[in-house]
């Protein structure tokens, strides 16, 4: 993901750069990130807007079930 920072911290822009990941999941993590704030980047003493990769990666937490021991497949 790329963010666009500006001069006072907010996210001005954020865009996917590279997913498998349908947009069920890729548009909450835009909208989440355009609502951060940061620490804007600083030249000479002076804030500055700043572009930033970020990865994000999802896990599925949920438990697969495991089959049974009797289970046939068929």
């Amino acid at each position: 993901m790329t963010l666009w920072i500006n001069a006072q911290g907010e996210v001005e822009n954020a865009a996917v750069d590279e997913t498998e990941l349908p947009g069920l999941f890729t548009r909450p993590a835009v909208e989440a990130f355009k609502r951060l704030r940061f620490r804007p980047g600083e030249l000479g003493g002076r804030s500055v807007g700043s572009i930033m990769k970020i990865e994000v990666t999802y896990e599925d937490e949920r438990a697969l079930p495991l089959p049974s021991a009797g289970a046939v497949s068929g």
